[in-house]
């Protein structure tokens, strides 16, 4: 239930796995962001269950709705939300800060760790 923190080294792992268009800044806001609003509720790590079970893990946004790009997930999860979900105003700065954050944080999902031999 308890989240890791990111190091500047986990961030900087994470930067490196981005595409090439991807800005690291935008990232690192993303993040702050996630750190900010959605931690009391979302796993917003690579790792770790949500504290509320009703609220999607960040890594697993895109297996909710197969089909939809993430910026249709995200706003769709902004509009659907959880019981608990409070109501966000958000800048398209912001926005796209946070997908840029969710898009390495999927990409850290999707690595499944080798069994050890």
């Amino acid at each position: 239930m308890n989240q890791m923190p990111l190091t500047g080294l986990a961030l900087l792992a994470m930067a490196a796995a981005l595409p090439a268009h991807a800005d690291p800044a935008a990232v690192e806001r993303g993040l702050h962001l996630a750190q900010a609003n959605c931690t009391p509720c979302h796993a917003i790590g690579a790792l770790g269950d949500s504290p509320n079970t009703m609220a999607p893990r960040f890594r697993e946004l895109g297996r909710r709705w197969p089909g939809l790009n993430m910026d249709e997930i995200f706003a769709k999860a902004l509009l659907v939300g959880h019981p608990d979900m409070p109501s966000f105003g958000m800048r398209d700065r912001e926005r796209d800060d946070i997908l840029a954050y969710i898009a390495t944080v999927r990409q850290a999902g999707d690595v499944q760790p080798t069994p050890a031999r």
